[in-house]
């Protein structure tokens, strides 16, 4: 669909190409990128109107890489923009990487190169399973899409038409276990990185003890506190909904010299690592300013 310069848009974790269009804030999206470029968007296997996986399928990035060149081949693309969200975000690493003859540039966003779960066997594993279909799992992902019984309905339906519970474990699964480090040095194209913040924070001994996570302290539903190897002792990350519903009480007395403190120890951060440009997306005027 759209009009413009060839992109392909890799969507994360399961999807519907036809159901996606009846939310207006996707579909408000989808059409903005048709506004200005011919878009290639598809389900990836196992997933909304694709075939489904087979009994213990697991499907690597390399055979997901090409699927997306047949994609692009029948869409009559021969070289284009690849942007991927979430685990299609390290699929659109490997295939600019494997295949720099049909990829010009990278849009990346809210994705990773080596999974934090990698080789561990999560509990949220179950909990997709036993909670998909409900709209549980997409609210976890999209909160603020879900505050509506309209909304938690759509994702409902939305999780029943893009896989089966089986399969959304599975895909969890192989999501986790996902690491591509060594393949970013051998992408040769402009790349824009894209990233939500909040998700995740690493926070010292005294935080943890103003946060109140202890060893006795369980994961908050659909959140978690990292621990130390072989103990229940927590290692100073906390992810997602552990992290987000206690920022207020962490940053409530930084105060505004604080707060430029933290924005200017942040872009130096970055800045040593070669990124030109970032934008913080839960910043004020007044920080972004700094």
């Amino acid at each position: 669909f759209g009009d413009g310069p060839d992109l392909v848009l890799i969507e994360g974790f399961t999807t519907n190409v036809e159901v996606q269009w009846e939310h207006p804030i996707i579909a408000r999206f989808l059409r903005r990128l048709g506004s200005f470029c011919r878009v290639a968007v598809f389900d990836k296997r196992g997933t909304g109107l694709s075939e489904r996986l087979g009994p213990g399928e697991a499907p690597s990035l390399e055979q997901r890489a090409d699927d997306v060149r047949a994609v692009m081949d029948a869409a009559g693309m021969e070289r284009a923009t690849v942007f991927g969200s979430s685990e299609g975000g390290s699929l659109s690493v490997l295939m600019a990487a494997t295949n720099p003859d049909r990829v010009s540039r990278l849009v990346l966003h809210g994705t990773w190169a080596r999974h934090p779960w990698r080789d561990q066997d999560r509990p949220e594993f179950d909990l997709v399973e036993r909670r998909w279909g409900t709209g549980w799992v997409f609210g976890q992902l999209a909160e603020s899409m879900a505050r509506t019984p309209a909304g938690r309905k759509f994702f409902g339906r939305f999780e029943r038409q893009a896989a089966t519970p089986g399969t959304a474990r599975r895909l969890t699964e192989l999501m986790s276990a996902i690491d591509v480090t060594p393949v970013p040095g051998r992408t040769q194209v402009p790349v824009v990185v894209i990233h939500q913040s909040a998700h995740l924070a690493s926070v010292n001994i005294k935080a943890l003890a103003l946060l109140g996570f202890t060893a006795q302290i369980k994961n908050p539903e659909g959140g978690v506190i990292r621990r130390e190897e072989g103990s229940q002792q927590p290692n100073g990350v906390v992810e997602e909904v552990a992290w987000i519903s206690v920022l207020p009480k962490v940053l409530g007395n930084v105060g505004a010299t604080g707060m430029k403190a933290l924005a200017k120890a942040g872009t130096e951060l970055w800045a040593s690592f070669g990124y030109t440009t970032a934008q913080e997306g839960r910043a004020t005027p007044g920080i972004a300013n700094v």
